[in-house]
């Protein structure tokens, strides 16, 4: 059935975990794990119970600001991970690597001092493989879809609620906010004289800003119907790329949120191809 992905249960798992794991090693290397965080002083909470949640349990101090704390904290995220990849239908396996992703994500977000959107596919979607049952999966996963409509609808809502939608020249002054340290630091770069052209033609950015609205609000379509899923995959994408490269904002990892629009039947296509374990 197009709906069941009890069959596809562990590549699905597997092409999950792995991915996230890729970016836990970019994050690695990038020095932002946390016990390479030297115990930030500043953090903000805004009105996020998570937040408050983990922090007053003391938990984000205790991993950033105990360096052996932290290690080992890490240490059991990678494990954890790579456990879940090797053994991607135990349940114990999958659940730790989700609930310590969770605490890195909200840690990250707490001394980030920002609540950004990084994270947020990840932190929420490792959780359906944690699922008891191969049909409970196949539940979490279909739910996992509706989330994805809901991060992208929602965006949408908002800029049409506070006008963002309404201001032609929005996608302009995005650009020009988000790449001026860029221009400036580096102007005879090739991708500087590519921007500088855009910004000496307007318009052409500002479509393409309105363009990106109408792909977030396509998603309401997801809500109602699976016959535009593709369409749906494609907008994900799109929105990723057109944010990346015209407001210096890389949302790559919150990609992983587009592939609960991938039917079983691919999935399956897939597992075929694979060798068996």
């Amino acid at each position: 059935m197009e709906n069941d992905f009890s069959g596809v249960r562990v590549i699905i798992t597997r092409t999950v975990v792995l991915s996230s794991l890729v970016f836990l090693l970019w994050r690695l290397y990038s020095g932002i794990m946390p016990h390479q965080l030297a115990a930030p002083a500043i953090f903000k909470l805004d009105y996020d119970f998570s937040f408050w949640t983990l922090k007053l349990a003391g938990i984000p101090d205790l991993i950033t600001g105990n360096k052996t704390a932290g290690i080992v904290f890490s240490i059991l995220l990678f494990l954890t991970g790579i456990l879940s990849f090797r053994f991607p239908t135990k349940r114990i396996c999958t659940l730790s690597y989700a609930v310590l992703y969770l605490v890195y994500a909200i840690t990250f977000n707490i001394y980030l001092c920002h609540g950004s959107n990084y994270q947020a596919g990840f932190a929420v979607i490792l959780f359906a493989f944690a699922a008891g049952t191969d049909d409970n999966f196949s539940l979490w996963w279909r739910t996992m879809r509706y989330y994805a409509c809901f991060i992208y609808a929602t965006c949408f809502i908002w800029k049409i609620a506070h006008g963002a939608i309404w201001d032609w020249n929005h996608g302009l002054d995005c650009m020009k906010l988000n790449l001026a340290e860029y221009l400036y630091h580096y102007p005879q770069t090739f991708m500087s004289g590519i921007y500088v052209w855009f910004i000496q033609h307007p318009a052409l950015v500002n479509i393409g800003d309105k363009l990106v609205f109408i792909a977030e609000g396509t998603f309401l379509l997801g809500f109602f119907t699976k016959k535009y899923d593709r369409l749906l995959i494609f907008s994900a994408v799109f929105i990723f790329l057109s944010i990346y490269l015209f407001a210096d904002v890389f949302f790559l990892e919150l990609l992983i949120i587009a592939l609960p629009f991938i039917t079983a039947q691919y999935w399956l296509k897939a597992q075929h191809l694979r060798p068996a374990t």
